[in-house]
């Protein structure tokens, strides 16, 4: 039978007690050299960032890697399972106020050592909580191969996930134990702090079968974690309302309400142009066959969202406009749910206006002896991806230099 020891660790100013056999959750201890100072944050995704503007997501108050904070659970000789959690809270942290895509994540790593390298994955998901709480998603999952030249160094790993507007991004990169005793890796870490956030371990041979922050492990450091990408969307709501329908008595106009959009650009279908992903309403009204509904753009265009539907029923509750889904006048009071405008896609009717500026909502009351409110209305548009185009040198042909089996060639660079 084996013995099974129990070990005690160093984790530079302090010992914890968390080891199981010959593995032990554990940073270098004594280990001293000077500490590794990265560039920013971004700085080794600049490969993987989509053409626009670039944003980088860190908790981590540095990226320096610090010789004997690095974490891993391990023997002296191969790493074993090890799932680490960094949670990224978009919107309270980062004023991120739409969709955001990312393009890589960066993770610190720390002493590695491996004969021919082993796989790293990182997934991202997407969570409606602060981890570990909330319903998790997994938006997409990429790897990499780890070598000895990645040691003390942040590597970029390209991963293409969209995180919906409001919720969190939750980073777990995922090390799996290959049996052969030869991979060895600890996490690059450094004490500076992480903000708000924490970082999280699982490692089952160590003990840890549920996320557990390094904090409440007895480690004062955390790992390096990163995330690059850009905003892909933004929600803008209106905010003069609530305000009467009609603006006084019981027929005409409301007052306009404006929404102002400062994003620079056109709407379009083609890479970089913009969408209208949709404009959601709340109002309160009787009869809502009285209501007439439309939306200008900043260029002045006018497009009829809702006329004269629903009858004597009322209210229009939740009610969101956006292409591609059936007309609002299949719907009936209070609409709640999706519907495309009642004269069409916003696609076809904005095509080529300005995003940028005052958008505008206009609400007609064309009969008398009802009113009612605009209770809210927000517009959501988003940024079509733009993807480079790689425009390389024709095909080059050389004779080999006299007496020479070889010719030199000089040709310019690939062009995007």
């Amino acid at each position: 039978m084996k013995k099974i020891t129990l070990l005690t660790f160093m984790s530079l100013l302090f010992t914890i007690s968390l080891v199981m056999g010959q593995s032990s959750l554990s940073s270098s201890g004594g280990a001293s050299g000077p500490e590794i100072v990265n560039g920013p944050p971004g700085s080794s995704s600049q490969q993987f960032i989509p053409i626009g503007t670039a944003t980088v997501i860190t908790n981590n108050v540095s990226q320096a890697i610090t010789p004997g904070q690095e974490i891993a659970c391990a023997s002296g000789t191969s790493f074993r399972d090890n799932n680490i959690f960094m949670d990224f809270d978009l919107a309270a942290n980062f004023g991120v106020d739409g969709d955001f895509r990312v393009s890589s994540v960066e993770v610190a790593m720390g002493p590695v050592t491996t004969p021919a390298g082993f796989p790293m994955t990182v997934n991202v998901w997407s969570s409606d909580g602060a981890f570990p709480g909330g319903s998790l998603t997994l938006i997409n999952s990429s790897s990499i191969t780890i070598t000895n030249a990645d040691a003390n160094t942040i590597v970029a790993v390209p991963v293409s996930a969209t995180i919906p507007e409001g919720l969190h991004a939750v980073v777990e990169v995922v090390v799996v134990d290959d049996l052969t005793d030869t991979n060895f890796l600890r996490f690059g870490c450094n004490s500076a702090g992480v903000g708000a956030e924490e970082s999280w371990i699982v490692a089952p041979v160590c003990g840890i079968a549920a996320p557990t922050t390094l904090t409440a492990l007895g480690f004062a450091q955390d790992f390096v974690i990163n995330i690059i990408g850009k905003q892909t969307s933004v929600t803008a709501c209106a905010t003069d309302t609530p305000k009467p329908i009609p603006a006084v008595g019981t027929s005409g106009l409301m007052d306009p309400s404006p929404i102002t959009i400062t994003d620079v650009g056109v709407i379009g279908t083609g890479a970089g142009e913009y969408n209208i992903d949709g404009v959601e309403v709340n109002l309160t009204h009787t009869w809502d066959s009285d209501i007439e509904m439309t939306l200008v753009s900043p260029d002045g265009t006018m497009w009829d969202l809702s006329s004269d539907n629903g009858g004597a029923g009322d209210n229009y509750t939740n009610t969101v406009f956006a292409d591609g889904n059936p007309n609002i006048t299949t719907g009936a009071a209070p609409f709640t749910g999706s519907f495309q405008a009642e004269q069409g896609p916003f696609s076809i009717g904005f095509a080529g206006d300005n995003v940028n500026g005052n958008w505008i909502l206009n609400i007609n009351d064309d009969a008398g002896g009802d009113s009612g409110n605009l209770i809210s209305w927000c517009i959501s548009v988003s940024k079509n991806p733009v993807v480079p185009i790689i425009v390389c040198p024709g095909d080059i042909m050389a004779n080999n230099d006299p007496g020479q089996c070889s010719a030199t060639v000089n040709f310019s660079d690939a062009v995007a």
